[in-house]
């Protein structure tokens, strides 16, 4: 039996409570515009690079990443490292690099992906999100060397090496 089911409304709350966060967090500017460092839990390195946004439709880095991320699961089956997410988010999105310093507000990949992964589908099917190219460019990154969180947690617990 099939639902046929509009989660746009539930979204839209997601959404609303995400946007609400970021603007509580949104204390640190430089020039009106807050810098972002995005890590992730399961990165053996954070990244050394911020990005800042200047397009009033992307205040924060948080839709286009989780864009770029559960786009690059479902078409190509791949993880996406937090450098590459910037790329992405650099080329596709007009954000900039910008250096780390104490003021960038540090934004969890893996939490977020974690706190939206109900809403996927709809995040997937927004057309401001969607961009020609981005799947060449996922492509041409390659993948991050390992094939699942699973894969990457037995290679930390015994040892091995990061391809």
């Amino acid at each position: 039996m099939k639902l046929d089911v509009d989660f746009s409304a539930l979204h839209r709350v997601v959404a609303k409570m995400t946007d609400g966060k970021e603007r509580q967090m949104n204390t640190v500017t430089r020039q009106n515009e807050a810098s972002y460092h995005l890590v992730h839990a399961m990165e053996p390195v954070a990244s050394s690079i911020a990005i800042c946004g200047t397009s009033p439709t992307w205040p924060s880095p948080l839709r286009p990443a989780l864009f770029c991320l559960f786009f690059a699961e479902k078409q190509e089956g791949r993880y996406l490292s937090t450098d590459t997410i910037i790329s992405l988010l650099v080329r596709f999105y007009g954000f900039k690099r910008v250096p780390l310093d104490e003021k960038a507000i540090e934004m969890n990949v893996y939490t977020a992906r974690e706190e939206h992964c109900c809403v996927v589908d709809d995040i997937l099917q927004q057309p401001l999100l969607q961009r020609d190219g981005l799947l060449q460019a996922i492509r041409a990154f390659g993948p991050v060397g390992f094939d699942c969180f699973e894969q990457l947690i037995e290679r930390e617990e015994t040892g091995g090496p990061f391809s």
